[in-house]
């Protein structure tokens, strides 16, 4: 798996946690 895509999903899980 790219490192990039990971991150991007990493990102957009905290984005998540952090809007709750």
């Amino acid at each position: 798996m790219p490192k990039l895509y990971h991150k991007k999903l990493v990102n957009a899980k905290q984005m998540v946690i952090d809007a709750h």
